[in-house]
């Protein structure tokens, strides 16, 4: 049995050391997964944090929006090389032969080249990332699609609102029935409401004085709510197929590489959603495969 002594006293003296209130690792070691925690979930309304604790996981998310859009390649539903606007008719950029080109590859490895930062509108409702993806022609084009790589948060946004489009539904219902279902993660969740009664981290910001709550707002490159320790599983095996019977990703397209004649190298794309499909979301350990 592995003796995970060291690195428990690391979590603490860590945590401590960089005035984390609390934190949960989940480890995977030949083939059983292990479970660390350190801390509480608010210094306001202090509670152990356990394997249970939901913590936001922000742009972790972008791997579940990956998972779901080559869920749809694969099944033939979507083209890596197809143009966006052949399933988003109007879209629209700033620059209009970028919009023109820009690919559903381009949008996975970061390499759209337009601005990836913007602000989260006020709206929870299920069309916020339609009316997001509205405001894209005001972003300004810093390079040709797929000359460049550089983290673009909104280009997962997008991502989400074509996972909507192509299933017909809204983004957090597909995701849910394509990813989170068949792996058996029935305690992951998008919306605040859904983690309010249920073991949860706070946010926290170090100010003079301490550490003080600061929950942040989900956005909609960075998605749902979960157990910390479910990620370690997910990324180990569950997108190769080894849940919901085999519904999950085959191992070609998990490890799809990008186009290394556009980008310095070879890149794995592996991102994941918050109020639509780039980052965030609430996820427990017990939602392991």
């Amino acid at each position: 049995m592995a003796d995970l002594n060291p690195l428990q006293s690391l979590l603490d003296s860590e945590a401590e050391s960089l005035h984390v209130p609390g934190a949960a690792v989940g480890v995977l070691f030949d083939g059983a997964d292990h479970v660390l925690t350190t801390g509480v979930t608010s210094v306001d309304a202090p509670a152990p944090v356990t394997g249970d604790t939901l913590f936001q996981i922000g742009s972790t998310t972008k791997t579940v929006t990956a998972t779901a859009v080559m869920h749809l390649v694969e099944r033939g539903r979507l083209d890596l090389d197809g143009r966006v606007r052949q399933y988003l008719p109007g879209f629209r950029l700033a620059d209009v032969r970028a919009a023109d080109e820009l690919t559903i590859r381009h949008l996975l490895t970061h390499t759209g080249g337009f601005l990836g930062d913007i602000d989260d509108g006020e709206s929870w409702d299920t069309s916020a990332l339609a009316g997001s993806i509205g405001a894209y022609g005001q972003l300004p084009q810093l390079f040709p699609p797929g000359a460049l790589a550089s983290y673009n948060n909104a280009g997962f946004r997008l991502l989400g609102r074509i996972v909507e489009v192509v299933c017909g539904e809204p983004y957090e219902n597909s995701v849910r029935r394509i990813v989170l279902d068949p792996l058996g993660m029935s305690s992951s969740f998008f919306f605040p409401w859904e983690a309010a009664t249920r073991p949860h981290a706070v946010g926290h910001a170090v100010r003079e004085g301490g550490r003080v709550p600061a929950p942040g707002r989900q956005g909609g490159q960075a998605g749902p709510l979960t157990p910390r320790t479910v990620i370690v599983r997910v990324l180990a095996d569950g997108l190769h197929g080894a849940a919901g019977g085999g519904r999950g990703l085959s191992r070609s397209a998990a490890s799809h590489p990008c186009d290394g004649r556009r980008t310095a190298g070879r890149w794995r794309v592996w991102c994941a959603p918050w109020s639509g499909s780039a980052c965030g979301g609430w996820w427990p350990r017990k939602d392991r495969l």
